[in-house]
Order: C-alpha cells, then structure tokens, then sequence
C-alpha cells in the first residue's frame, strides 16, 4: 500500500558541515531515493522574507527532457505519464557503473507500510541492490503509522540520516529546510538537471511538492495525476444519450447528472476518489 496523496514523499538530503552537497552524494541519493519531516523549535525564523508563495511558485524547476529508453505503447507527455501493455523483453541498463561507487555508506530514514524485510545476506533482493548501486545502504525502516513522532525525535537529537523521506505539510517546515538539509537548486534548478537525465525525465508537476525557501529542497516520488483507471457503463450511456467521452468539464458534469438517478439507485460514480 501507497501513500495516497500524489508526489507526497520526497527525498531531503541532510546538509554536511559544510553546507555543500557533491554531484556523485547527489546522485547517490538519487539512485536510492527515500527521504522526511519533523520540527525545529526553539529558534530564530532565517525564512521569513524567502519562504513566501511568489518565491516558492516562481522557484526555478528542473528542466523536463524525456528520456525514452523504451517506446511506449501509450506515448505520454509533461503531464500524462507513458503507458506500457507488456513489461520489457529487453530492459536497458540506465547506469553503465554502480552510480554510488566511491561512496563507502548511505544511510536512509523513511517509512514502510509493510513489515520490515530481512536485511543484508538474508535477502537476495537487498544484497543485489547494494551490488547496483555500489555501495553499502543502510536503512531505518519505521511503520508508516509511526514514522512523524521518530522523525521529530531524530531532528531533536540532531544525528540526521544522509537521505530521508519528508512527510507534508510539517510545522515549521522552512526552518527546517534552511538549517538542517541541502538546497538542490544549484544542482537541479534549469539546465542544471540535465546532468541527471533520469532527474529531469520526472513530470514538470511532481517537482511542485519540493519547493521551500524559493528552491528546491528534495527529489520527488513520481506518481500519475491520475492514479487509477475509470471505466464507464457503455450501454447506460447509449440509452441516455449522453457523450462517454466528454471534452470540457460542463460535458463531464452533464454526464454526471444524466446517469445519476436516485429512484434507481444509480450513481454516477462508486468511487469519486480517482474521479476526483
């Protein structure tokens, strides 16, 4: 099980001594992508004149540049994600070495909605993966239900993880940003993506939810807009007269208001979730 909300963990980096995050720890992370929220109280707000909305709507985002290892059957877009019938006969490696290599450990915090697997030489899939990506990875894997009180815990005890998972919204996520992890902008902001090509492959749209202080902070989780397919009953239509396919949202709730009939019990929609 997923978390519901579209794009709502992105991957924070904890920013080292020198407040300077390399392109290969960057990337790193990248390859492992998982990453948090918490608290940080107590202190001056260095945010109050960049944390605003115009800074934040305004920020500079990752340029988009597809990358199309595979032809898709279902060719997408900057906003529609591309759709694939059958799984590759043929995957393509996308790092022709470990992408990690040169780094000894990685050290990740985030939540996990099912029981922790067994770790390193108990699990085929956790060895093969430190093989990939080159290096050792240790993870901090916290049920999901408990993930917001041990994040506030870990910020309070000041021994961050190098990569976290960032829950939003969070109280006083500004000063969190600015003091205890990386500003990404100088790495991802523009053109500046384009040297992680599988960075600047994600949607335009998932960036959204990584912006603070006026720059990017995080590395999204992709997800669809729209995460869930929705059929409708053909022959009702038929009889009704009304357009299955409707182009503009007026046809769309006329669509809604023809089907719906509450003396049949008839609904325009069982589930207004994905329709929403």
């Amino acid at each position: 099980m997923s978390p519901a909300s579209n794009s709502s963990i992105p991957a924070v980096f904890t920013r080292p001594a020198s407040g300077q995050i390399s392109r290969r720890t960057l990337l790193a992370g990248a390859a492992v992508t998982v990453g948090v929220g918490g608290v940080l109280t107590g202190c001056s707000d260095p945010t109050k004149e960049t944390n605003t909305q115009q800074r934040n709507v305004s920020a500079t985002k990752p340029t988009y540049k597809p990358v199309n290892l595979v032809e898709p059957d279902q060719p997408g877009n900057e906003t529609l994600m591309a759709g694939y019938y059958t799984y590759p006969q043929d995957p393509k490696r996308v790092f022709t070495e470990p992408p990690c290599a040169g780094l000894d450990e990685i050290t990740i915090m985030q939540p996990t909605f099912v029981p922790k697997p067994p770790g390193r030489g108990k699990n085929a899939f956790f060895d093969q993966l430190e093989k990939n990506v080159g290096c050792k990875l240790t993870f901090r894997a916290i049920p999901s239900s408990d993930y917001g009180a041990a994040f506030q815990t870990t910020i309070a005890g000041g021994d961050l993880p190098d990569v976290s998972v960032f829950t939003r919204p969070m109280a006083d996520e500004p000063k969190v940003m600015n003091k205890l992890f990386c500003d990404l902008g100088p790495y991802l902001a523009g053109d500046a993506a384009k040297d992680y090509p599988y960075l600047a492959a994600m949607p335009p749209y998932t960036w959204a939810n990584t912006v603070s202080n006026g720059t990017i902070y995080a590395i999204p989780q992709p997800r669809p807009l729209a995460p869930a397919a929705i059929f409708i009953r053909l022959d009702i239509a038929d009889e009704l007269g009304v357009n299955p396919e409707p182009a503009s949202l007026e046809e769309f709730q006329e669509t809604l208001r023809a089907v719906t009939d509450p003396k049949k019990r008839r609904w325009a929609f069982a589930n207004t979730g994905p329709m929403v």
